[in-house]
């Protein structure tokens, strides 16, 4: 089915990002502070495993221009501080997925493709990592 994007308006394909944002939406206050950044993490938390998939099937990784427009879409600073709540976001997204290798893959690409630049720095887990954190 498709739907209209609640921010950009745009018919989308009704999936999960889409549907939870909505929910978050209803969910948050607009008083509330940080609004507009939890809205964009929600927007935006598929980009990493869509991200992961165009790798495996090209061998092609985002360029510069794309991890900084992810940054900006989250935190307009573009000063890594989006991509390091994204990378937070997609750490706690993985529960109860079969694999979390694309979790491991977006820390990675995201500090040596983004992060580094900005003078930041996320540890990349390794999938035992992650799942040792569901477990717990």
């Amino acid at each position: 089915a498709k739907i209209e994007h609640p921010i950009t308006h745009k018919e989308v394909k009704k999936r999960h990002p889409v549907v939870g944002l909505m929910a978050a939406m209803e969910i948050l206050p607009d008083e509330h502070p940080e609004k507009d950044k939890v809205l964009a993490l929600v927007d935006a938390h598929d980009t990493p495993f869509s991200w992961y998939m165009q790798a495996q099937k090209t061998g092609q990784i985002p360029n510069p221009k794309s991890w900084a427009k992810l940054d900006r879409k989250i935190d307009p600073r573009e000063d890594g501080s989006g991509m390091v709540m994204l990378v937070l976001f997609k750490l706690a997204d993985v529960d109860g997925h079969e694999s979390v290798e694309d979790a491991c893959w977006f820390v990675e690409q995201a500090n040596s493709n983004y992060l580094n630049q900005k003078g930041k720095w996320i540890p990349v887990p390794t999938p035992e990592d992650i799942k040792q954190l569901e477990q717990g």
